[in-house]
């Protein structure tokens, strides 16, 4: 997140300072070279990535809620 979002965040009550604080450390540390993908608003055409963590692979899949772009922090995904 950008760090104007992090201070919107923090302003709005949805965070801590110390969390927005550990965010930032946490983004630093492990860098972004991971695998991501690029979305472009279809209402504003503003760009941003959602970085992509793969996980262990595993022989069933686990349901989850997916978000509206059809990602999930907890289901399991097909590997092609």
């Amino acid at each position: 997140m950008s760090p104007s979002k992090l201070r919107r965040l923090v302003n709005r009550g949805s965070i801590t300072e110390t969390e927005m604080n550990n965010y930032q450390a946490k983004m630093l540390a492990q860098g972004l070279d991971g695998p991501y993908v690029q979305l472009v608003s279809g209402s504003n055409g503003h760009r941003h990535r959602r970085y992509i963590e793969f996980g262990p692979l595993l022989d069933i899949p686990v349901a989850g809620v997916f978000d509206q772009f059809g990602m999930s922090k907890t289901a399991t995904g097909p590997w092609f």
